[in-house]
């Protein structure tokens, strides 16, 4: 899915919020639209037919018959599409982000449509990234390092088409098998990244800060909240480069402990 234009299902009671992201998908040129449909019982049928590679849903159509929906869907195929949930409601806000898909997310209305394709685009790059580490990670045991760290890019909102994503992907990695490194950014962080890239360090540095600024942007604040707490405040500011790392790479840790 990083290669081709991926297919877009729309499942969606608002004609006119249908039409206008309808639109938009097909005027970009990473994805299009495979079907879209208002009626509950033909979302089944549909994605078996049409096999799209993201659904974007408003579980507020169908009710309680929401999650069985999802859990149908999970059944009757035979990869894992990317589930965008849109809805209004807190409940079903919490109950389908603990769904079984690898990539399930929640973004409440109202929305803005760019956004929201942009986040669709971003998850489906960041699962095919996943499906790769693990149908090779026995051939490498970072793998599983990186499979993990860009679970966590992705949770903290770290669009995959940033140079600055692979950047800050390798130095966290740098991070969690050498903390001291981040001492000195300059030489044993964007240097070494630097070099490895072909790129020089102030670029690395920039790409990486590019990125927790969308970062910043876009993560959930009580996310951002739990991460980092006090470097997150009117009086301390937003956290350094070697802060971000250091606290994903620290959040790396804790799962293994």
């Amino acid at each position: 899915m990083l290669y081709k234009r991926l297919n877009v299902m729309i499942v969606e009671s608002d004609i006119e919020f249908t039409e206008v992201l309808r639109k938009i998908i097909n005027n970009r040129n990473d994805m299009q639209t495979s079907t879209s449909t208002a009626c509950v019982d033909l979302i089944l049928p549909l994605v078996c037919e049409k096999k799209p590679d993201v659904i974007i849903m408003n579980l507020s159509i169908s009710g309680v018959q929401g999650l069985e929906i999802l859990k149908r869907i999970k059944e009757i195929t035979s990869y894992d599409p990317v589930i965008i949930i849109t809805s209004e409601h807190e409940e079903i806000t919490k109950r389908a982000i603990s769904s079984i898909f690898k990539m399930a997310l929640f973004i409440q209305k109202p929305v803005d449509c760019d956004y929201l394709l942009d986040r669709a685009r971003d998850a489906a790059n960041t699962q095919k990234l996943l499906s790769v580490c693990e149908e090779n990670k026995d051939e490498n045991n970072n793998l599983y390092l990186m499979k993990k760290i860009t679970i966590l890019l992705h949770d903290m909102g770290v669009p995959a088409h940033l140079k600055g994503h692979g950047y800050l992907r390798e130095a966290i990695c740098m991070a969690v098998e050498n903390p001291i490194i981040l001492s000195n950014m300059q030489k044993k962080v964007y240097s070494a990244i630097g070099d490895k890239e072909g790129k020089k360090p102030a670029n690395i540095e920039k790409s990486i800060r590019t990125a927790i600024e969308v970062s910043l942007l876009r993560c959930n604040p009580e996310l951002l909240k739990e991460f980092f707490g006090y470097t997150i405040n009117s009086d301390k500011g937003k956290p350094t480069n070697s802060e971000y790392i250091a606290m994903l790479a620290d959040r790396y840790s804790l799962w293994l402990a």
